[in-house]
């Protein structure tokens, strides 16, 4: 399991496939994110995010963001 401090989703793991990171104030996407290879849906929606890692666009199974 991954933790990351300030989500209040805190639970990302390979055994969850598409977790839930919205909501969080998040200022950068947490780069473990980046090894969910089998990512398909990513909802970063309400965040202080200004621009994505290089590493969005190896998630290749990645179809919603």
């Amino acid at each position: 399991s991954f933790f990351f401090t300030g989500c209040k989703s805190n639970l990302i793991n390979k055994h969850n496939p598409n977790p839930n990171i919205s909501r969080n104030q998040l200022t950068d996407i947490p780069d473990r994110i980046g090894n969910l290879s089998n990512l398909t849906h990513l909802d970063i929606s309400s965040n202080r995010l200004s621009t994505l890692p290089d590493w969005i666009g190896i998630l290749r199974n990645l179809t919603t963001l």
